[in-house]
């Protein structure tokens, strides 16, 4: 599918949301509990190309608030919601599976 910047809100399709690592609550991380990350640099820099174009008068930030549950066997959840009271819930279509390559 191909992707597209959007300003507002995304009905469908794929979004990329940056997060910075002072915005992951490690408080909610079991000390000695395992933490996987996952890259797929081929979709990132396809997801950039669609902003990186963009002049600064185009682009705006907005706050998220994101909420992440999963257990495994289970679908991921994670809610993502704004100041202004947008919100949307998505579910991954499988199952989470245990980690096979690096911890973080």
């Amino acid at each position: 599918p191909a992707l597209q910047s959007v300003d507002g809100e995304v009905s469908e399709g794929l979004a990329l949301l940056r997060l910075r690592s002072v915005d992951v609550d490690l408080r909610a991380v079991a000390a000695g509990q395992l933490v996987w990350r996952s890259l797929d640099a081929g979709l990132e820099g396809r997801l950039r190309s669609t902003y990186e174009s963009k002049a600064d008068s185009e682009l705006r930030r907005v706050a998220v608030h994101v909420t992440a549950a999963g257990r495994l066997g289970q679908p991921l959840s994670l809610e993502f919601r704004d100041s202004d009271g947008h919100a949307v819930r998505v579910s991954t279509p499988s199952a989470l599976g245990v980690a096979q390559k690096r911890p973080m």
